[in-house]
């Protein structure tokens, strides 16, 4: 055993790391969960641990570590690989008698069954935790060591059931080395020791031939390493003789003295009741009344499990009931289609149409057609454009409320708005006469027929001033008296935008806007017009067969005859609709009623101004709420 730093875990396994061998095999240690970091690995180190203490049958654990002999191909498989065949221990794990080092501290009785250890002298300086752990001995419990080494392991593990048949032997030195390093005697050993070789020389109060029996119901004996070298030395000539029931001290006969109980005897009487120490560290197997403290232990863990459990099943109800008041808030707050169908009023707070279902439509006709955005879905690109139209947020608000940068919101912005010009162009469209004289409201029929095809009018925008010179005096209105963007827009008289012209600047007039919008390559022969009195399109409009009805104005400074006083009351009664579609769509979406920002009138999709693009769209979303007219 000289020169052995420890053994193989494997009971029975003749390998060995000696201290001065260059040839000493290879050993794996015992998975330990402290290794690592990650949960689910440390868990399935100690799934692990626990295949491989099933695995080798009572292992020596204080060595933790296991030779390459026992392992198919000569060394565990990793951590994560859980189905190969070296993940745990298998082969040569059965321990027998021949295969028994001579040397090896544990000798089998194969006659009897049972086992018998047999500690060899150990000084003062050696650190024999290997073999102790191993026969069911343990250290000091005041001592951290074992602890630390034993963490993760049980006890009921590490010791052995011991046959209460059998009897463990410990010589004379033994037993003083365990003294002196603080060793725990199993109680379950009946241990006889002949103390006449410790100590210096007989004390003279020893010659007595009465025997003391000290009664200590023990299930364990603790012997202090403080005391044990001056027990030592006081008693020589003896036998202590300890059970699982008592220790009794037994002097040899050297004098004929049988009433006289020796000062040795009263020393160990003395020195048991102080130093002595029942502690529940071994478990006594077996016994009845373990049997029902271990009942009243269990019923006590069920108790407080339960109490556990309940508590655990009352908090997850109170954070229940949290998490569901915190899902109705989030319904109550967040902008989806799928909420905004349940809430009428936010619907058309914030995308300005009258209905659901219309929202649920137009989204269908435009998400085959949508670019597939990276880091949001086609939905919320969809919602954030009509809350861009309604709101004019910044795009800094929007990139805050839909967790992406400005950038990226603008970008999907424009591209939502040059799919939805594309895709739904046709939603603004001159109808053929016949579907125009068959939808005309009872408010027109009174006053012109069903000979009323359009009606015409002019918004302006104002917009940011450019700084070219020559391009700020092209955008300068006389009437706003700033610089606007201006738009030709012509309704049905069911109230429906038919005609939407591309911006121009505010020192272009109505007629040139007329003129130049292609308005009229739309009139046809026989229609009417309603414009204002600043459309002097006549000479153009009858040039097509068609009339031309406005407002009459003053000439030179003259009165307006009662024929033409009337004729302008029945035009205004049937003109206003076309200011309400103007202004309901500069009502719905901000956007168009704010200053119009320099970028919009600069950035271009086919040829098509940003700006251009947005009034139409707007004019497409008006068409799909409920008319104007009834």
């Amino acid at each position: 055993m000289a020169g052995v730093r420890f053994w193989c875990a494997v009971p029975g396994c003749t390998s060995k790391v000696k201290k001065s061998s260059k040839e000493n095999g290879t050993f794996y240690r015992f998975p330990d969960s402290a290794r690592y970091k990650v949960v689910h690995l440390q868990n399935l180190a100690k799934i692990r641990l626990q295949k491989w203490m099933q695995a080798i049958p009572k292992p020596r654990m204080v060595t933790k570590r296991v030779c390459a002999k026992h392992f198919v191909k000569g060394f565990p498989a990793a951590l994560t690989h859980t189905n190969d065949v070296d993940w745990t221990p298998t082969l040569h794990l059965q321990a027998t008698v021949e295969n028994v080092p001579s040397d090896d501290p544990v000798v089998l009785s194969a006659s009897s069954g049972s086992v018998a250890v047999q500690v060899p002298a150990m000084r003062t300086n050696e650190r024999r935790v290997g073999d102790v752990a191993n026969y069911g001995i343990n250290r000091n419990p005041f001592s951290n060591r074992m602890d630390r080494l034993f963490h993760d392991v049980q006890p009921e593990n590490l010791i052995e059931p011991i046959d209460t048949d059998a009897t463990n032997v410990y010589d004379e030195s033994t037993v003083a080395s365990h003294m002196r390093n603080g060793i725990m005697i199993g109680t379950e050993d009946v241990c006889k020791v002949n103390l006449s070789s410790i100590g210096d020389k007989p004390d003279s109060a020893m010659e007595s031939t009465t025997p003391v029996r000290i009664d200590v119901p023990l299930r364990s004996i603790q012997l202090f390493q403080r005391d044990a070298t001056s027990f030592e030395k006081k008693i020589s000539g003896s036998s202590v003789i300890i059970t699982k029931d008592s220790v009794t001290l037994q002097h040899n006969t050297m004098k004929g003295n049988d009433k006289q109980t020796p000062a040795a005897a009263k020393k160990l009487v003395s020195y048991t009741s102080q130093h002595v120490q029942a502690t529940p560290l071994v478990r006594c197997h077996g016994t009845q009344t373990d049997k029902f403290s271990d009942v009243e232990l269990l019923k006590r863990n069920v108790k407080e499990k339960n109490t556990e459990i309940g508590e655990l099943k009352r908090n997850a109800a109170i954070q229940e009931a949290e998490i569901e008041g915190l899902r109705k808030r989030v319904r109550r707050t967040k902008v989806d289609l799928q909420t905004l169908q349940d809430r009428p009023a936010d619907t058309k707070f914030y995308t300005g149409l009258d209905d659901s279902r219309v929202v649920h439509t137009l989204f269908s006709i435009i998400r085959p057609h949508m670019l597939a955005p990276l880091n949001l879905s086609k939905e919320q690109v969809f919602l954030m454009t009509l809350q861009k139209l309604r709101f004019n947020y910044f795009f800094k608000n929007l990139s805050i409320s839909y967790e992406v940068c400005p950038a990226t919101a603008a970008k999907y912005f424009f591209s939502t708005i040059y799919t939805i010009y594309h895709v739904m162009h046709n939603v603004v469209h001159w109808p053929e006469r016949s579907i125009l004289k068959k939808h005309t409201p009872q408010c027109f029929k009174d006053v012109f027929g069903d000979s009323v095809t359009v009606i015409i009018d002019c918004f302006e925008i104002r917009a940011e001033k450019p700084s070219n010179p020559i391009a700020a005096a092209k955008q300068w209105s006389e009437y706003k008296k700033s610089n606007t963007l201006k738009y030709l827009v012509g309704i049905s008289s069911a109230g429906s935008v038919i005609f939407v012209s591309k911006g121009y600047g505010g020192r272009a007039s109505d007629k040139t806007i007329a003129k130049s919008s292609g308005f009229l390559a739309n009139i046809l022969e026989g229609d009417v017009v309603l414009a204002d009195r600043g459309f002097l399109i006549d000479e153009e409009v009858q040039a097509k067969n068609a009339t031309l009805n406005m407002p009459a104005f003053r000439k030179n400074g003259g009165q307006l005859s009662p024929v033409e006083i009337e004729n302008t009351r029945r035009i205004a009664t049937v003109r206003i609709h076309v200011e309400r579609a103007i202004g309901q769509i500069k009502e719905k979406f901000k956007i168009i009623k704010n200053n119009v920002p320099m970028s919009l009138m600069l950035r271009k999709h086919n040829n098509v101004m940003a700006m251009d693009m947005i009034v139409f769209v707007s004019c497409i979303l008006v068409n799909m709420c409920k008319p104007i007219v009834n």
